[in-house]
């Protein structure tokens, strides 16, 4: 642990930066993999940065490992439970649909529809709340 402090304390926000696009753009080509790899290292760095978390969440996804993804995305919304972080519920619940866990992404898409309800903060997230009652109505039958 005092190797990472260590190692986290040379890193400047700048080469974070450039390492987060850096994963980016390996996501844009299509190289999940070595995305992965970068945002599992910033993610190791700083375990509490949602966009990061979030990164990583989204390119485990893209492989499939939806297991995985689901338990970033997740994370992703309980370190920090505010409006930009809302759409991880949707996204967990997309992975535990692929996994056959509908109980429990129902209730992801209910708590992420009501989460949408209530807030008036202006962020949109029109289409992934229509997505969500699609997806609802799909599990419910």
């Amino acid at each position: 642990m005092n190797n990472l402090n260590l190692i986290n304390s040379e890193i400047t926000f700048q080469e974070k930066s450039h390492l987060y696009n850096a994963g980016v753009e390996k996501c844009l080509i299509g190289d999940y993999e070595s995305a992965k790899k970068i945002f599992q290292v910033l993610c190791t760095l700083d375990n509490k940065n949602t966009l990061y978390i979030k990164a990583l969440a989204g390119t485990l996804h893209n492989l499939g490992d939806y297991i995985q993804a689901c338990f970033f995305y997740d994370y992703a919304y309980r370190v920090q439970s505010v409006r930009q972080n809302y759409d991880c519920l949707f996204y967990c619940a997309n992975c535990l649909i692929k996994i056959e866990k509908n109980e429990l992404a129902k209730s992801k898409l209910l708590q992420f529809i009501d989460l949408c309800n209530k807030d008036q903060s202006g962020i949109g997230y029109t289409k992934l709340v229509k997505r969500s009652l699609l997806l609802l109505k799909g599990l419910l039958k």
